[in-house]
């Protein structure tokens, strides 16, 4: 990972969550005793990485403006294959993925899991869109992380574009016929 990337990824990091915290409105529900900061560096570098590995332009990830999954304004963090692709960066290997209901609102077709190490970020799997909602994860303690999919659930990031695709086809024939 290019140490020039990783510099701004902090930076960004920095940013990010110094503005997130300035809102009046932010709330902090992260289930973790990690700073906030830290997580958002995660997310950006596990962003960048899958950027990288898909031979992307990693500026996407730079990019800044409202991203708002409440007002429906988040578009996620890559556009591959003419897809929205959402990030998600973990801690442990084992993680399974978690997305908030708000991101329901927005056009998000793909969510990505993407596990952060010292030795080289691993891609975990992916899920679209219509498949990341309505499956409560609970650790074994009975702790409830809330909506997601399990790790084992997860696919193989073109099956789950391809199927986003053809949902999001379906859907659009199917407008006509609701009117």
């Amino acid at each position: 990972f290019p140490v020039t990337i990783t510099e701004r990824c902090k930076r960004v990091a920095k940013r990010r969550t110094d503005e997130n915290q300035a809102r009046k409105y932010f709330r902090d529900v992260k289930k973790s005793s990690e700073s906030q900061e830290t997580i958002e560096l995660r997310g950006i570098v596990c962003e960048a990485s899958l950027a990288l590995t898909l031979d992307l332009d990693v500026e996407q990830v730079f990019r800044t403006g409202v991203r708002s999954a409440v007002r429906g304004s988040d578009l996620g963090d890559l556009i591959y294959d003419n897809c929205y692709i959402d990030v998600k960066g973990v801690r442990y290997p084992h993680s399974n993925l978690l997305v908030s209901m708000t991101k329901k609102n927005t056009m998000i077709d793909v969510f990505v899991l993407v596990h952060e190490s010292e030795w080289g970020n691993r891609f975990l799997g992916a899920i679209p869109f219509h498949k990341a909602f309505g499956q409560k994860i609970v650790l074994q303690d009975g702790t409830d992380l809330g909506n997601g999919v399990k790790q084992a659930d997860l696919l193989d990031l073109d099956v789950a574009i391809q199927q986003a695709k053809a949902e999001r086809e379906r859907i659009k024939n199917l407008r006509p016929r609701l009117l």
